[in-house]
């Protein structure tokens, strides 16, 4: 593994904070509970990219289809998709989905892949702002769990297992604002060593800022039309662009401005057409269908939202890909009931256990 320093030397000074310390954080924006924490993703980062990387992952490319980046996806599909159960009181499928989210820990966790921590912020981030108790008990036992897988699969004293075992030690009260400073670090060492319109570094100072300014809308947007200002044109080799982008669509719907959400998600999904692959296309039409539906222009949602798990279902040997139509579907039914539907929405429940079978198909059932 150590190819020019030992691993072991670089990660002696990552301890966790004393108890004391983390019950009383000096400020709530600085916890020394993260002091750590945010220490060895610098070291992490630096341990991948300089020259001669001591823990340099197998699977480091940045193309959307790879089996790493597919891990970190569908895992964040798949969770994504438990959510979307659970409020809908679909306990008994939510547990299979999330199961079977548990099912590619110990693959995601191996793999080592540059995304793969920027997509867990993004998950946990998520469960931790619907803010319900049910979500948050089972954010706490999924990062729990994956500290536990870490410590089995992982090397000792390798900063990728550390930063899984302290992520899965946060106190949950602290644990919203806590991802914020681990997003901001992520970004900055991935920038650093990257370069600013790199993909994988673009996407995570995306979130970044789109999740930092949540309560700050109209300086995130102006944040984020800076950042686009200075976005390389998009090209069938480079797309960056389309992650600032899709932020932008989000922060507008955020704001409750639905025409221009609107319009700005159809010129996404222009641009993903033209240039970029069917995750991109996916995600445009996915903004599309919301801003539609926000817009009370129910018959182009649906068929907006349903064109979306459609290329998601096309290609049905990739299982990246179904579990994506799982929550896009699942948002669907929720509005099809919403509507006085039912009858449709009951059919389109059918269908969508069904994908949930042959999704979680050979899946052993995780006890959490």
């Amino acid at each position: 593994m150590s190819r020019g320093r030992d691993p072991r030397t670089a990660t002696r000074r990552i301890l966790l904070p004393r108890p004391d310390i983390i019950r009383q954080p000096s400020s709530p924006q600085e916890f020394n509970v993260t002091e750590g924490l945010l220490f060895t993703i610098d070291t992490y980062i630096s341990g991948m990219y300089d020259p001669g990387g001591a823990w340099y992952p197998a699977d480091a490319s940045q193309s959307e289809d790879t089996p790493g980046y597919k891990l970190a996806s569908k895992f964040t599909g798949s969770v994504t998709s438990a959510v979307g159960l659970l409020k809908a009181n679909s306990f008994v499928e939510a547990r299979k989905v999330l199961s079977g989210a548990c099912n590619l820990v110990q693959d995601m966790l191996k793999t080592m892949h540059p995304v793969t921590f920027g997509y867990l912020l993004l998950v946990f981030h998520g469960l931790a702002k619907e803010g319900l108790g049910p979500l948050n008990d089972a954010a706490d036992i999924l990062r729990n769990y994956i500290a536990r897988m870490a410590t089995v699969v992982l090397p000792k004293a390798h900063p990728w297992r550390d930063i899984c075992c302290v992520f899965g030690r946060i106190d949950r009260r602290l644990f919203r604002q806590t991802l914020i400073l681990l997003m901001r670090s992520h970004s900055d060492s991935l920038e650093k060593k990257l370069g600013q319109f790199n993909p994988v570094a673009l996407g995570n100072r995306v979130r970044y800022i789109y999740y930092g300014y949540a309560d700050n809308l109209p300086a995130g947007e102006i944040a984020l039309r800076k950042l686009l200002a200075g976005c390389p044109h998009p090209s069938v080799s480079y797309c960056g662009m389309l992650a600032v982008l899709g932020a932008l669509t989000a922060n507008l719907r955020d704001q409750g401005r639905y025409k221009e959400y609107e319009s700005l998600a159809k010129e996404y999904t222009s641009i993903a057409r033209k240039y970029a692959d069917g995750v991109a296309v996916v995600n445009g039409l996915r903004a599309t269908a919301m801003a539609q539906y926000k817009l009370g222009e129910r018959a182009l949602a649906e068929a907006s939202q349903r064109e979306a798990a459609d290329l998601n279902l096309a290609d049905e040997k990739d299982s990246f890909n179904l579990s994506w139509a799982i929550e896009h579907l699942t948002v669907l039914e929720s509005w099809l009931r919403e509507w006085g539907r039912t009858q449709d929405a009951e059919k389109l429940k059918e269908e969508i256990n069904e994908l949930i079978k042959r999704d979680t198909a050979g899946s052993e059932e995780i006890v959490l």
